[in-house]
């Protein structure tokens, strides 16, 4: 009977330790990055009904921790804040009506997109091409330039930051052809006039992803990235 007794014992011991651990706070690495100016957190995730979302983490001049329950928000917020630094970021979540109130670990950390926000000028994007802007551009795989009648098309190199010109097509002009049509390809680089009256460039990054862009004539102004 005494051995049973301790047998019980042990046996609660471990199913309390077992629920403290299981059912204390998870906290995972989301991201992390470092800026010469200040930092954007952005969170994209699927609605899950009656949860409750916040961004946490680590660095300079973080602010009060905000949340969005999913039965009042959209599943997207974002979180700005300033430089420079360097931060990690977490997602968390709970789920009040389960009782769960402690923040844990979210399934969509993955979702957690960190940028730098302002900071020194990538002088660069200032040599006359057209994707220039400061903060989708800087890693560009390729420069666009239209000089002399015709769109310059230069794949940057990884290592030494140096423009190689791949391709070269006469502006277009006139009314679009009605379809979209390819006007020329090299070294994983393609461009298109597309039956909208827009070029479109796509590109590979140097991490692996698409880098996709559109324009109208040679007007930076109404460029648009479509990817990233």
């Amino acid at each position: 009977m005494f051995c049973h007794r301790i047998l019980l014992i042990v046996s609660l011991l471990v199913l309390v330790i077992g629920y403290t651990v299981f059912s204390a706070p998870q906290h995972v690495l989301a991201a992390n990055i470092t800026c010469d100016g200040g930092m954007r957190a952005t969170v994209s995730f699927d609605v899950m009904a009656a949860n409750q979302y916040r961004l946490n983490g680590s660095g300079p001049e973080l602010p009060t921790r905000i949340y969005v329950a999913s039965t009042t928000h959209t599943n997207h917020f974002t979180w700005e804040i300033s430089g420079p630094g360097s931060w990690n970021i977490t997602l968390e979540w709970r789920r009040p009506q389960d009782g769960i109130i402690n923040w844990g670990k979210s399934m969509f950390d993955h979702l957690v997109v960190l940028e730098c926000t302002g900071g020194p000028l990538a002088v660069n994007l200032l040599d006359g091409r057209i994707n220039n802007d400061q903060s989708k551009d800087v890693a560009a795989p390729v420069a666009v330039y239209c000089q002399d009648g015709f769109v310059d098309i230069y794949l940057i190199g990884a290592v030494n930051s140096e423009g190689l010109l791949i391709i070269r097509e006469p502006q277009v002009t006139g009314v679009p052809a009605g379809e979209t049509q390819r006007l020329g390809s090299a070294y994983g680089v393609s461009v298109y006039w597309l039956d909208t009256g827009e070029y479109q460039l796509n590109a590979i990054t140097f991490d692996g992803k698409l880098y996709a862009i559109t324009w109208e004539g040679c007007d930076s102004n109404t460029l648009h990235h479509l990817s990233p």
